[in-house]
């Protein structure tokens, strides 16, 4: 039992988070499922708001077939799934921020992870412009920042000025940002579907090649440390890397190739953002909603619940939300009819 059980501190990361409570209440650290709702009961946040500012999971799942149009908060494995509520998604170390230490120390006393940190290709603190500071892979589960055994600087000193002048970079970077920030996926076709059409633009019709013109773009060391694989010798799975998301047939690829892309085909990134994702999110929620609505007609005609939700692909708590919002509708109409009785 956990007795003290502060609130987590703006963009902390969820499993440090679990490491500071564990270690103020000399416990080990609660799994992230058990610790979301220990959250809730303890401070008053609510699992919703800790998903979407302590966890990765909107970054994680910014392109995802199986939940595209769905808030995150309302995936089915939002509590059994480890490695989504962790808070670390493929950057190889634990990051922090300099600048932000000493800030926390002034402020706090103590240092803390920050989420926005843990991006891949993100070698930045956005906020002071300096280079993260990369520690040990697991720094995060053992201790404070400040305490962490660094590696060394993410962006060497040589290197500086090209990774801070490199308009692609810092277009991947807001990229990143975004996809952070984001709570509902949107399916690998759509994403497809526009990257597809701005290459035809930008090829002028003729075949092109993301790969070629990724390591014509960007700086070569930013690409060898977050992109390696686009140098490996051709294999059927290597050589088409960062040319699979413009493919309608594919495996699932990692959010950063598809942020590697749209950073290649548009040159701002709202652009970028509003071409494969906010108008494709907003008809997938339409849809959503429409399907769930679907199933509460079937249900008044007098089929089960269960078996309308299955018919229409649609969760309970979609099913829900439609019921209450038909209730809502014909709230006026009740209590005229009542207030004859």
């Amino acid at each position: 039992m956990l007795c003290n059980v502060p609130a987590p501190f703006p963009e902390e990361c969820l499993l440090g988070y679990g490491h500071r409570i564990s270690s103020v209440n000399g416990q080990s650290a609660a799994r992230p499922g058990a610790l979301l709702r220990l959250i809730e009961t303890e401070t008053g946040i609510s699992i919703s708001n800790a998903m979407k500012n302590h966890t990765h999971l909107g970054y994680l799942r910014f392109v995802d077939d199986m939940h595209a149009g769905k808030d995150v908060v309302k995936h089915r494995d939002l509590m059994s799934n480890s490695r989504l509520l962790s808070g670390t998604p493929s950057r190889s170390h634990a990051s922090y921020c300099p600048k932000c230490i000493e800030a926390d120390l002034a402020d706090r006393g103590l240092s803390y992870w920050r989420r926005r940190h843990q991006l891949p290709g993100v070698d930045h603190c956005i906020e002071h412009s300096v280079a993260l500071v990369e520690t040990a892979p697991m720094s995060m589960t053992k201790c404070q920042p400040l305490n962490a055994a660094v590696i060394g600087s993410a962006i060497e000193k040589a290197s500086t000025d090209r990774y801070y002048k490199s308009e692609p970079i810092q277009r991947f970077v807001a990229l990143s940002l975004a996809a952070l920030k984001s709570s509902i996926p949107t399916s690998s076709d759509v994403v497809t579907g526009a990257l597809n059409r701005q290459m035809q633009l930008m090829f002028r019709g003729k075949q092109g090649s993301l790969k070629k013109l990724a390591i014509q773009t960007f700086p070569s060391f930013w690409l060898e440390k977050h992109f390696h694989l686009l140098y490996v010798a051709s294999t059927a799975s290597r050589q088409s890397a960062a040319d699979e998301v413009a493919r309608p047939v594919r495996n699932a690829l990692v959010t950063k190739f598809f942020l590697l892309a749209m950073a290649l085909l548009w040159k701002d990134p709202h652009d970028a953002i509003h071409a494969c994702i906010q108008a494709p999110n907003h008809d997938a929620s339409m849809r959503s909603e429409c399907l769930a609505q679907k199933a509460l007609r079937d249900v008044l005609l007098g089929s089960s619940i269960g078996w309308s939700c299955r018919q229409y692909g649609v969760g309970l708590r979609e099913f829900d939300e439609a019921l209450q919002g038909f209730l809502k509708q014909i709230e006026p109409v009740t209590r005229r009819h009542l207030s004859k009785l």
